[in-house]
This record gives C-alpha cells, sequence and structure tokens, in this order.
C-alpha cells in the first residue's frame, strides 16, 4: 500500500514538472511592455484523431506608433513552407503593381518579407525548428526597417 503511495506521488510530481516545462516551452504571441496589445483571438486546430496545435492573433501598437496584426501558428497541423535561399529577391513589374519579396533572415529565422504599395508590409517568420509561423502585417506608410526591428521585438518575447 505504501509502495502504491509513493508511486502515485512520484508519478504526480514527474507529470506536473513535465507539464510545467512543456507549458514554457509552447509560443504564444506576447504582452509586450510598452506596447498597446489587443485581444489575443486564439483557435485550436482540434479534430477527431487529437489536438494539432493553435491559431492566434493580436493586434499590436508600438509607442512609435506602428500599428500592426500579428498572427501565430503551432503545432503539427500548420505546415510549414519552403522558402527560396536567402537573398533572392524580385518583384511583379512590368505587368504588377510594384509589389516586392526578398527573402531574410531574421533572429536566426529564414522569413519572407513582402511589399504593396497599397498593401504595406507582409513578414513571414519560419520558426521551423520551434513548430511555429509568425506573420505580421502593417500599413503601407511604415519603414522597411521598423517594420524588420518591431518583428524581431515580437520574436524576442515568444519562447
Amino acid at each position: 500500500m505504501l509502495l502504491r503511495i509513493a508511486r502515485c506521488g512520484l508519478f504526480m510530481v514527474v507529470f506536473i514538472f513535465f507539464g510545467v516545462a512543456s507549458a514554457e516551452e509552447t509560443p504564444a504571441l506576447p504582452d509586450i511592455p510598452g506596447w498597446v496589445c489587443g485581444e489575443l483571438k486564439v483557435a485550436r486546430f482540434d479534430a477527431v484523431s487529437g489536438n494539432y496545435g493553435y491559431w492566434q492573433e493580436r493586434d499590436y501598437r508600438t509607442p512609435g506608433g506602428i500599428g500592426l496584426k500579428a498572427v501565430l501558428m503551432y503545432g503539427n497541423g500548420p505546415k510549414f513552407y519552403n522558402l527560396p535561399p536567402n537573398g533572392v529577391a524580385s518583384n511583379d513589374l512590368p505587368v504588377g503593381s510594384g509589389a516586392t519579396y526578398e527573402i531574410i533572415l531574421l533572429k536566426g529565422y529564414r522569413s519572407l518579407i513582402e511589399y504593396h504599395p497599397t498593401l504595406g508590409y507582409s513578414v513571414a517568420v519560419n520558426a521551423f525548428e520551434k513548430k511555429y509561423t509568425l506573420t505580421v502585417e502593417c500599413g503601407p506608410f511604415e519603414k522597411r526597417g521598423d517594420v524588420l526591428r518591431t518583428v524581431e521585438e515580437i520574436l524576442g518575447f515568444i519562447k
């Protein structure tokens, strides 16, 4: 009887320890000090066969006034995209509207930055090793460097 209680207690300690450890490693859109952080919207990727991760969305406004929307997808449900090599860049001219894209590194992650003169910037970060993708979008009046610094700051707060 005492052995059974000891096993149960050990099981609970291991369960709690590993449960806390895995929760700390799960990425999420953060509250960032000094920023206006909108409501965090979450949708889980649940299926009959189990949970495949989640989708999160949040609006932010930086102290410098940059307004943006961030979307984070995590888990086995989202499929990770293949990117061309770093440095590849192109545009949609001569028949397009002047949209451009480039493959870059942000905080060690291969990322795609797109710019459309009417719609603005979109940055997609492929954090394949950590099983998540982060997409950040903002308007056309922001500066490229400010947008990239903002995305890097968000990445710094994601575990």
